[in-house]
């Protein structure tokens, strides 16, 4: 091997191949290479071992000194990026319009992506730290180096499960699991926003990375703060970050910044953490579930048992390499949605021509006024046959109630006819099934058993109210003589036995 032609084990394009297996399936060094074996020789025999030179291989070089912190990072092209995205005069939006350039963001830790006291940083020292999701190491851990323990839990019954996380076994562990940030509308991993956690879910690793965070967005927007224990973590949050080091200090203004629990979450806390930190009480957040975070924790956990016998270099560039398909996968499929939804915004429009500027004005006419017709509020006029939406009331039914005369039944007599043509089409959409079962079509994998079931019970429940709408129609049908056929599942042995009672 000549020192200007390098040779190596893997080609380029053996090396882009298991690039794009393990970020899209996860695939480790091992699996790969193994598989790759197989592919050369199936006879049993094995070629030479290249396993431990092709480990060493997949990690790429870097470290250019001219790379700033976080600069590598894919960054979230919807959210507020004053000079980039925002008008120059953003910061005097008028109240009604500061959530459009609010920033959201979610901080959370995952516990599955521990590592192993396998080496040392000293030996294994991470490829380019700092330059895009995983934040500097080295002033993070001296910070660390001298907190102490913090009284952390307090009042709220819902924090059991952090209190377990304080205290789990972490023996054999560099680190017990990472914390995260995230911008929580749309799930992009913020640059330098992942830290190690080495004791659990400290306050102090959290305010680390949060704060590592806030130092790449501009100090004037108002921000939303998603974060499961949020109701414990934000108090003294303010003396905290003063006292961090100059690297990542940040000052809150508190007018500027609202602190909320996440939808799920929320329902594991105290019922004063429902009213104090609900986002549904918050202006500005919109249909927001602020769970966005648990998203990218299910995604990576396909690596978790490979990085846990890593060095703490390999880890950390294994997770930055994740972390980075994820922004640009998500990215790819924002720019693909876009202009799908803009094409079909438009032909919808065009159709509709005659309509929209009317459908604007009452959208427009109800938000400035809720008293005025809601636009989205569905009015059936006439009749409506089938399963769900709107029904309109019959006129005889609306004067009768209004006269205060009993009802014959809890269900109108306009809901037992509207029944009655839903079973109807139930019991054709079952024939439709059973007929293309019979010719082998794809559909015949459909369970005809389960179908059949639900339309016995749904029968049983109408043949209750025929009862009270039409008695004679239950004589008729006691004296009827039904064909073979003629059950809705002649296989079912329940209903066979009921139509050999009736035929008996």
């Amino acid at each position: 091997m000549s020192d200007d032609r390098p040779q190596t084990c893997m080609t380029l394009m053996a090396l882009e191949q298991f690039h794009i297996a393990t970020l899209q399936a996860k695939m480790t060094m091992y699996n790969y290479y193994h598989a790759l074996e197989k592919l050369t020789r199936l006879d049993g025999t094995k070629p030479p071992d290249h396993y431990q030179v092709a480990g060493d291989v997949v990690t790429s070089p870097g470290g250019a000194k001219a790379t700033k912190p976080g600069e590598l990072a894919v960054r979230c092209p919807a959210c507020p990026h004053p000079g980039i995205n925002l008008p120059q005069d953003w910061h005097n939006a008028s109240d009604e319009d500061r959530f459009i350039y609010m920033l959201f963001l979610a901080l959370d830790a995952c516990f599955r992506l521990k590592c192993g006291l396998v080496s040392s940083e000293l030996k294994d020292p991470g490829l380019g730290m700092g330059m895009a999701y995983l934040l500097e190491n080295p002033p993070y851990r001296e910070y660390l180096s001298g907190v102490t323990d913090q009284k952390e839990m307090s009042t709220c019954s819902g924090l059991v499960a952090l209190d377990y996380a304080n205290t789990k076994f972490s023996w054999g562990y560099s680190t017990t699991g990472v914390g995260m940030g995230v911008c929580t509308r749309h799930e992009f991993i913020q640059p330098n926003g992942v830290g190690d956690l080495q004791k659990g879910e400290r306050f102090a690793n959290m305010d680390y990375i949060f704060s590592s965070i806030l130092r790449h967005h501009d100090p004037l927007l108002h921000m939303i703060i998603s974060y499961d224990i949020i109701c414990q973590w934000w108090k003294y949050l303010f003396e905290r970050l003063l006292s961090l080091p100059e690297l990542v200090r940040f000052i809150l203004v508190l007018p500027w910044v609202a602190f909320v629990i996440p939808k799920m979450h929320i329902h594991a806390h105290s019922l004063l953490c429902g009213i104090l930190y609900s986002l549904n009480l918050i202006p500005g957040s919109g249909q927001m579930d602020g769970e966005g975070i648990e998203r990218p924790w299910a995604n990576i956990r396909g690596i978790a048992s490979s990085t846990r016998i890593m060095g703490p270099g390999a880890q950390h560039n294994t997770m930055d390499d994740h972390w980075g398909f994820w922004n640009w996968v998500k990215l790819n499929t924002a720019l693909e949605q876009q202009v799908i939804q803009q094409a079909a915004l438009k032909e919808f429009s065009s159709q509709q021509k005659d309509c929209v500027e009317s459908w604007k004005k009452m959208v427009h006419d109800y938000e400035k006024d809720p008293k005025q017709r809601n636009p989205y509020e569905a009015v059936v006029v006439g009749k409506c046959y089938g399963n769900g939406g709107a029904t309109s009331v019959p006129a005889g039914e609306e004067e009768a109630a209004k006269k205060g005369l009993l009802a014959k039944h809890k269900v109108t007599p306009s809901t037992f006819m509207t029944e009655c043509f839903a079973v109807k089409e139930e019991q054709r959409e079952l024939h439709v099934q059973a007929e293309l079962k019979k010719s082998k079509t794809t559909t015949q994998q459909v369970d005809m058993s389960v179908l059949r079931t639900k339309l016995i019970h749904r029968l049983e429940r109408l043949r209750k109210l025929q009862g009270t709408y039409s008695p004679a129609l239950i004589v008729a049908l006691e004296k009827r003589e039904a064909p073979a056929n003629d059950s809705p599942s002649m296989s079912h042995c329940s209903c066979r036995l009921r139509c050999q009672r009736r035929n008996a």
